[in-house]
């Protein structure tokens, strides 16, 4: 990990608690002053920081910034920062994972993006990707995860954010299978499981499972035809810095704790979790 990815993973673990530079050198074993350019850094990508006087640094609102230190951080497994790709607005991050893993990207390959121009969905349909939600892509090598079905991989995507998003924000969304979880009502997260099979023995080769949040943005803003169909976790004026935190918890789900969990298990979470109103269309 680089400098600035190790202080900042410091600062999240911080929390609110103001620590001195001496202390984060100390703590990470790098110097004052490489502490100094990593926050300066962190500062020119977004990263609110604040610097009391006598007290320290302490990370503010920015703990929502996507980065790969910080959701690396929060899915408890800081190596994984050197494999979590973030961007801005990219056309597609299931386009991109799939490319990585064509080339050979390790297991746990992550692209994580702000907005997507061509979010994907199921038939060729385009997921709404709005800046401010989280919309990310990881790839799946079979020798290091056990569920290599599409279904059981789509239940592992849809659990995984289900539990992330009860762990962040306290609220529980309802399943829609197969592959979208709803809240109030409306769509706030969609799944899209993708693979590529060895032609002799049919087996997969590498699979990517795609995730969309929408965290948050006014209805209003919608596309006409998404009004009413589309929403986020949160509509409105409200919108804590969760997105680090709900990216981290998912891309923990899936890494660690679905690997642990039989397809059996997996299944049982998922159909618990299908609403009501679903039931009877499935």
């Amino acid at each position: 990990m680089r400098s600035k990815d190790k202080v900042l993973a410091f600062l999240i673990e911080q929390g609110e608690e103001p620590i001195s530079g001496e202390r984060i050198a100390e703590q990470i074993g790098i110097s004052r002053n490489a502490v100094w350019k990593a926050i300066e850094a962190l500062r020119n990508e977004g990263c609110e920081i604040e610097a009391a006087p006598r007290r320290g640094y302490r990370l503010r609102g920015s703990a929502d910034a996507l980065t790969p230190a910080g959701i690396a951080a929060r899915a408890g497994d800081a190596s994984l920062a050197g494999i979590i790709h973030v961007y801005g607005e990219i056309p597609s991050t299931s386009t991109l994972a799939k490319e990585m893993a064509l080339h050979g990207a390790p297991h746990g390959t992550t692209v994580i993006a702000d907005s997507q121009r061509r979010g994907s969905g199921r038939r060729e349909k385009t997921f709404y990707s709005p800046p401010g939600g989280v919309y990310m892509s990881v790839v799946l090598r079979p020798e290091a995860f056990p569920h290599t079905e599409r279904e059981t991989v789509t239940a592992c995507a849809a659990v995984s954010a289900l539990e992330a998003i009860l762990a962040v924000t306290g609220l529980l969304p309802e399943i829609k299978p197969v592959n979208d979880l709803f809240l109030r009502g409306k769509k706030i997260c969609g799944i899209l499981t993708e693979s590529v099979s060895d032609l002799e023995s049919g087996e997969p080769e590498w699979i990517v499972t795609g995730i969309g949040i929408n965290v948050c943005f006014f209805e209003d803003s919608l596309p006409e035809e998404l009004r009413g169909i589309a929403g986020a976790i949160y509509e409105g004026d409200t919108c804590p810095p969760v997105r680090a935190a709900l990216a981290g918890e998912v891309l923990k789900g899936i890494l660690m704790t679905s690997p642990a969990r039989s397809r059996e298990e997996i299944l049982a979470i998922y159909r618990e979790h299908i609403g009501a109103a679903f039931l009877r269309t499935t």
